[in-house]
């Protein structure tokens, strides 16, 4: 297994990428993401994708294709099943005192009204 961990801040909670197999791969492939998510709170199976257009989407901001990234490169190198690019929810919680970050869930404290 190669799991490729992200940070990201579009889209809340942690959730999967893997790539598009054949057969009873696909199955265990996202069978993994399922068990993920029974397992977490914070884990959102809703946003995963492993789709066959997910691994050559072009980014928005550079125009590279996923071809390019970790999980799709290892894939089509070694052709090991279980690639995945992890993406957890980052937020500036750390650095703003006004909120505090639970695991992907972002919790902003209400300010006391004087």
């Amino acid at each position: 297994m190669y799991i490729d961990l992200h940070g990201h801040v579009n889209k809340m909670g942690t959730f999967l990428y893997g790539n598009a197999l054949k057969d009873s791969s696909q199955v265990n492939n996202i069978l993994f993401a399922k068990l993920l998510a029974l397992n977490s709170v914070n884990f959102e199976f809703g946003e995963c994708n492993f789709t066959e257009a997910n691994m050559m989407v072009k980014d928005k901001a550079d125009g590279l294709s996923r071809e390019g990234c970790s999980r799709v490169a290892i894939y089509k190198e070694t052709s090991l099943p279980n690639c995945y690019t992890c993406l957890l929810y980052t937020s500036d919680a750390a650095d703003d005192m006004q909120c505090v970050d639970l695991g992907g869930r972002r919790i902003i404290k209400k300010k006391k009204k004087t």
